[in-house]
Parts: structure tokens; C-alpha cells; sequence
């Protein structure tokens, strides 16, 4: 049976027996902490209460979300197992390289649930005050500014990509699993900058621990309403990520 007419099925209620009748699992690509991982929380307690049933996050980080994709494509097609999609694994990372799932075969889509620019972050203390800044210190000292990403394909990725390339400045890619890893290593001051996920960056822009300095959408964002968007400094530096459910 077509997978979305099944699951059209399921959540009506017409195909026959309760749903669901076990715990059902809600896989996340990347490690717990960042965006991915944040909305399949509050994602899984409001489905838990909804249905009476128990949703599991399950996290399955690593190449740049590739493990975590690959293992929810070899879940059984009965219901029982979803996973938190975004750019990088579905759309993006395919293009890329040979990962080892077929987006269109493996998966049926369920529904998008938010959509958001990345925020270019960098240490409260650091010299930085804005992405000016960050593309003349760039372009003074060659080879010494490093960067942070969520791995090959994910919006701190092509953003980072899309900066070097407007600017032509050189830079260092330093890869993660996932933003939160980023980010730690940000604090500790082994990178200069990350356009991060903006969840997992907020609350330390919040304590004064890092410094937004834009964002990469086409207009302010609603979180950080002070903050111009990065093409102001970097015109046509515009990526926006998006998170959805998909089903094997």
C-alpha cells in the first residue's frame, strides 16, 4: 500500500486497530542538544500525550547525519518509527556524495515543522563585532580564521561555503556531528565562528557567553530582532533551514 495513503489511514483511525499499540520511536541524525533534538522532544511529549503512548527520541548522530538517516530507512514500514528530517540528510547530502539510503524510495514524507536562518556566533570576548569584521580579518590574515560546521551539507556548512566564496576569504573547516559539539568548542575557544542552529546558540547568547552577530535569512529574525541579516555584509549570503517528519 502507498505509504502516505497508509499513514492517511493509520492517523484517521480507519485502518482497523487502535493506533498505536506499543511505543513508537523518533529517530534523530544528530547528537542530543541541537535543533534536530530539541523539536523531537517537544515533538514526542506532545504525540506521547496525544496518543497515551510512549514516543522514544532516539539519537543516532554521525556523518553529518548520515548513520541516523540510513538507520531509519532499514526501520520497518509499519507505523512505528519516524524520524526529525532536515536539509542536510535529505536534501543536500545526496547531491553531495553516495550515502547509503534513497531519499525517494526509503522515505515518505509526513509534514514540515519549522523552518529558521542559522546566526553567525562567535565568542562574547572574541574581537569580532560584526560579520564586517570577521570578512576584513579574514582577508588581512589568510588561512587563520576557523569555523565550525554540523558536518558536509548542513546549513553551517553551505553558509560558511557561500561566505568564503562571496568574500573570498580563506578559512579552516573544522567538522562536527553536530551543532552542540560546535559550539562547545566555540566557548573553549578552539574556532573563531559558526553559523550555528539558532536553539542550541540562543541560550548562550542569552548568558553572554557568545556574541550573534546576523542572520541568515532575508530579513531580522524574530529571536534576535536586533541582528541585520549577513547579506548586508555579504550580499547573497541567504540560507534557511528547514526540520520535517518523514517515515520509512
Amino acid at each position: 500500500m502507498n505509504k502516505l495513503l497508509w499513514l492517511i489511514l493509520l492517523v484517521c483511525g480507519t485502518a482497523g486497530a487502535q493506533y498505536p499499540s506499543k511505543p513508537v520511536k523518533l529517530i534523530v541524525a544528530y547528537p542530543p542538544g541541537g535543533s534536530s533534538d530539541l523539536m523531537a522532544r517537544v515533538f514526542a511529549a506532545k504525540l506521547t500525550d496525544m496518543w497515551g503512548q510512549q514516543v522514544l527520541v532516539e539519537n543516532k548522530p554521525g556523518a553529518a547525519g548520515a548513520i541516523g538517516t540510513e538507520y531509519a530507512a532499514r526501520q520497518p514500514a509499519d507505523g512505528y518509527s519516524f524520524m526529525i528530517a532536515n536539509l542536510g540528510p535529505i536534501a543536500v547530502n545526496p547531491l553531495l556524495s553516495s550515502v547509503p539510503y534513497n531519499v525517494e524510495k526509503d522515505f515518505a514524507p509526513v509534514s514540515q515543522i519549522s523552518q529558521g536562518p542559522n546566526v553567525l556566533v562567535v565568542r562574547a570576548d572574541a574581537p569580532f563585532q560584526s560579520l564586517k569584521d570577521i570578512i576584513d580579518f579574514g582577508k588581512a590574515n589568510p588561512g587563520k580564521l576557523s569555523y565550525g560546521t554540523s558536518g558536509p551539507g548542513s546549513v553551517s556548512h553551505l553558509s560558511s561555503e557561500m561566505l568564503k566564496n562571496i568574500t573570498k576569504i580563506q578559512a579552516t573547516e573544522v567538522p562536527y556531528k553536530g551543532g552542540v559539539d560546535a559550539v562547545k568548542d566555540l566557548l573553549g575557544g578552539q574556532i573563531h565562528f559558526i553559523f550555528s542552529d539558532t536553539l542550541p546558540a540562543m541560550a548562550h547568547v542569552r548568558a553572554g557567553k557568545l556574541r550573534a552577530l546576523c542572520t541568515t535569512g532575508t530579513e531580522n529574525f524574530t529571536l534576535l530582532p536586533d541582528q541585520a541579516p549577513c547579506q548586508q555584509a555579504a550580499p547573497g549570503l541567504v540560507a534557511v533551514n528547514w526540520w520535517g517528519v518523514v517515515m520509512p
